[in-house]
């Protein structure tokens, strides 16, 4: 993954209807999508939508993934220039 990359997801998954669930998915599903998947809940549940039930269920569903990490830095640094821009 590259920059780019982490930013056509997180554009994707902002523009998602509030009401419409997002579904993050491979053939595995725990290690790059699993990034994925914790970034976006906890970005999308946690701070943007203040959703604590979803949120927990995905953390309860989910107890086994291995989040790639290089995924997971990309999407945080992405996320949180996104925050420092609703700031200024």
């Amino acid at each position: 993954m590259i920059e780019a990359e982490a930013k056509r997801i997180v554009d994707f998954a902002l523009n998602v209807s509030p009401d419409k669930p997002l579904i993050v998915h491979c053939t595995a599903g725990i290690c790059r999508s699993g990034a994925v998947g914790q970034v976006l809940n906890d970005y999308v549940n946690r701070h943007l939508h203040k959703n604590d039930e979803d949120y927990c269920r995905f953390i309860r569903e989910h107890f086994h993934i291995q989040p790639n990490v290089h995924v997971r830095r990309l999407l945080l640094e992405e996320i949180d220039r996104r925050i420092k821009e609703e700031i200024s």
